[in-house]
């Protein structure tokens, strides 16, 4: 029963100073999920309002096709301000430790949020599968390799075969143990990506989302809008089946 920021303010402190205590000669690895940003969106009183107007709070359930979406939007923006705030508190405390220089950072999100963006009276999350809900930022700082933007078709699921050969020393194929690919390697511009909610399936290839229903594969375009069926069903069935089963033993 504590606000969000409270949480994410206390999870910051303990990994900080966690990481101040880290010798220098032994690996780490930490894990810190930041909350203020997910619905109501959390922005204490103390916190910067860059983004005005903001709504006095995040509740989806009081919007509607006619809601103005950009005083809930900057609510939502000034969340992820405060996030951001915290997570340069936390590579500060990375630096003040002396191990920026061999430490792996990777920020990134989950999913992303809509604010009515594809006029269809959507909000929040779990509710498409568009890009707007989809695509979220995912940065990586590496030491020792250089800055670049990746324009291939990246997932979460690259993470840790990624981690695997280039940390671990993982030499076998990502295949043999992940549904993802290495991130370095690669990455083809067109690739069938399963995602989920907590209620629906669907792959996304390219800027469409193929909709997994009772009766059939349904087809939506990138202003997620019903589209003929033009996709081979074996093909969007095979990349189901590939990256919800991984190879076992025999």
């Amino acid at each position: 029963d504590v606000a969000q920021d409270l949480r994410d303010r206390h999870v910051v402190k303990q990994l900080s100073a966690a990481l101040r205590q880290q010798p220098a000669d032994t690996p780490f690895f930490g894990f810190m999920l930041l909350d203020s940003a997910h619905v109501p969106y959390a922005v204490p009183a103390d916190a910067e309002h860059r983004f005005l107007p903001q709504a006095r709070s995040g509740d989806h359930l009081k919007t509607h096709r006619g809601t103005d979406p950009a005083p809930l939007f900057n609510r939502y923006r000034n969340a992820v301000l405060k996030a951001d705030t915290l997570i340069g508190q936390l590579l500060q405390a990375l630096d003040d430790s002396g191990r920026s220089d061999d430490t792996v950072v990777i920020i990134t999100s989950d999913h992303g949020e809509s604010f009515n963006d594809l006029g269809q009276n959507d909000w929040g999350h779990n509710g498409n599968f568009s890009d707007v809900q989809t695509r979220v930022p995912m940065a990586i700082r590496w030491p020792g390799r250089a800055a670049a933007t990746e324009p291939g078709v990246t997932s979460h699921m690259d993470i840790a075969p990624t981690l695997l050969r280039h940390l671990l020393a993982c030499s076998n194929p990502p295949s043999d143990h992940s549904a993802g690919l290495d991130l370095f390697g690669p990455l083809p511009p067109v690739r069938p990506l399963l995602v989920e909610s907590w209620t629906q399936r669907a792959v996304r290839v390219g800027p469409r989302a193929l909709l997994v229903r009772p009766y059939g594969i349904e087809v939506r375009d990138a202003d997620y809008r019903q589209i003929p069926d033009t996709t081979s069903t074996a093909a969007v069935t095979a990349a189901i089946i590939d990256q919800m089963q991984l190879l076992q033993p025999t």
